[in-house]
Parts: C-alpha cells; sequence; structure tokens
C-alpha cells in the first residue's frame, strides 16, 4: 500500500515523500516490480510557498515553487491541481502550452478538473518556480492549510488518445531543468471534439487503472 508523509521546516518547504518499501530523508521510493528495496526507484516532489497573492474572494491565488527528481529508469507523468480543492465533477477541454525560454514544455490542462502536466524522463530534476495554484479559501479563519494531490502516473490517456498527443511537440523534459512559470509562453494549442468536457483520467471518478497511479499529499501552510 502506497503511503504519503509531509515535512515543514522553517522556510514553509514541504518535503513528500511516497512509501512503498521505503522511505529515507523524504524521499519519494518505489519498487520496482520484482525489485528489492536496496535497488528502489523513486520519485521525489517538493513544494515550497513563495507567495500569496489575493484573487475574487474566496481565491487566494498560491505561487509556489515545485522540485520534481525523476530517479525511476522510466518517464513519469506528474500532474498537479492549477486549483484546490476539487469542486468535483468536470473534466478538461483544452490544452494550454507552456513553453520556458529553455525550450521545456509543461501543459496546462484548463476545464472544471483543471491541472498541470509534465512527463518526466528518467533521471530528470525539474524545478518550476512560481507556479500558480488557485485555492479555494471559503472560511480563512478556519482553513489554515491548502491541501491536494499532486498524482504520478506511468501513462496518461485522455478522451481515448495518449496525453502526449494533445501537444505540438513531444512534451517530455529531460536533465536539469528551471522554469520560470512568469516568464514562459503560454498558447492554446488543442481541444476536445465539440469543446466539450472530458474525464480526466485520476480523479475519483475516472480511476487510471489498469495504470498505476500514485497520489503525494501536499499540505501548505498558508498565512
Amino acid at each position: 500500500m502506497l503511503r504519503a508523509r509531509a515535512r515543514r521546516d522553517g522556510s514553509r518547504a514541504i518535503r513528500i515523500a511516497l512509501l512503498a518499501l521505503l522511505v529515507v530523508a523524504g524521499i519519494a521510493t518505489v519498487a520496482a516490480p520484482g525489485s528489492s528495496a536496496a535497488a528502489a526507484e523513486t520519485v521525489a516532489v517538493t513544494v515550497t510557498l513563495v507567495d500569496v497573492k489575493p484573487g475574487p474572494p474566496p481565491l487566494n491565488r498560491l505561487l509556489v515553487d515545485v522540485r520534481l527528481e525523476n530517479d525511476r529508469p522510466a518517464p513519469v507523468w506528474t500532474l498537479i491541481p492549477s486549483f484546490v480543492p476539487s469542486r468535483g465533477g468536470g473534466g478538461v477541454d483544452n490544452l494550454e502550452q507552456i513553453t520556458a525560454t529553455s525550450g521545456a514544455v509543461v501543459g496546462r490542462f484548463l476545464g472544471r478538473a483543471g491541472t498541470y502536466a509534465l512527463k518526466l524522463a528518467p533521471g530528470a530534476r525539474v524545478t518550476l518556480r512560481r507556479l500558480e495554484i488557485g485555492w479555494w479559501r471559503d472560511k480563512p479563519d478556519a482553513q489554515a492549510e491548502a491541501m491536494f494531490d499532486v498524482r504520478l502516473a506511468d501513462d496518461l490517456t485522455i478522451d481515448g488518445r495518449p496525453a502526449a498527443a494533445w501537444f505540438t511537440v513531444d512534451p517530455i523534459i529531460a536533465g536539469l531543468v528551471d522554469v520560470d512559470m512568469t516568464a514562459a509562453v503560454h498558447a492554446n494549442v488543442h481541444r476536445s471534439p465539440g469543446n466539450r468536457e472530458v474525464p480526466l483520467p485520476g480523479n475519483r471518478e475516472v480511476p487510471l487503472a489498469p495504470i498505476a497511479v500514485t497520489p503525494v499529499a501536499i499540505r501548505l501552510a498558508v498565512p
């Protein structure tokens, strides 16, 4: 069974751990089939809150730095919600392709299940700086933390097509990449047929099975 654990420090950074067989120093550790703990594959996620900007009440705009490390020998899709908490149901109908100055590509699927999507190559080290996540803070006095899941998947299909086919280029990100999300170029590159919302796999309503998916629980303390 997979579990998740978070660790806080004074900079409000959060180190997220996935646990299958072993967790060491907050690194996500997922064992490959037939492997031993010593040869386990790992995926690590670090989220740091850097700023909060007001939006139309009750919306707050959280600006976060996200660090992703894929030590698996295979690519992995990383899905980060663009709004939290989920309002339930809904899907996506449009892909906004975000291109960094380095050429790296991040997808933002638009719709009620809006989600950022990145495909990480084996060994990739990716930092997204000042990524914006909308937080519906309906009760500020009672809501001290923003909570959501970052989801990891071996593969991703949307509306019967590979998610990569929604992009105009191969979205896989390799090597050491630092993306300033505020300086990246945004372009709408794909719409679903008839602009209808299509289910986003990995939501509660549309599980990724038989594709392996791991939710990573995030808790951000917000002033």
